[in-house]
């Protein structure tokens, strides 16, 4: 894919499969993108897990156990192999409280492969 749009997603993954099913997702998307490819990742608050954990005894288990926090997800997909284009946090006179307006969102490309001559 040239671009990968994963908003407001991540969250219930999480939720749903724990840190693996995240790894999962964080692992598929890299894999897909082709080389420049932008992958457009808005990453739910630790604040909005909490408000949401109680939505099912799976969530309320997996939440107990994880350990892959929203603010460390930039640095993973770093190590995946992608770099950042663009961090865009949430506007200052935006009450933090609800909705989409409250997140930042991270903009990522898939780097080309270096071919031998490169190297």
């Amino acid at each position: 894919f040239d671009v990968i749009f994963c908003l407001s997603v991540s969250k219930w993954i999480h939720l749903n499969h724990g840190d693996d099913g995240l790894m999962k997702l964080f692992n598929k998307m890299c894999e897909q993108l082709n080389p420049n490819g932008m992958l457009i990742f808005e990453p739910q608050p630790w604040k909005s897990y909490r408000n949401k954990r109680r939505v099912s005894e799976v969530s309320r288990e997996n939440f107990k156990q994880i350990k892959l926090r929203p603010e460390k997800f930039r640095d993973i997909l770093i190590e995946k192999g992608l770099e950042v284009v663009e961090s865009i946090e949430k506007a200052s006179d935006v009450p933090s409280e609800k909705g989409f307006n409250s997140r930042g969102i991270m903009i990522f490309r898939k780097p080309e492969k270096k071919s031998d001559k490169d190297l």
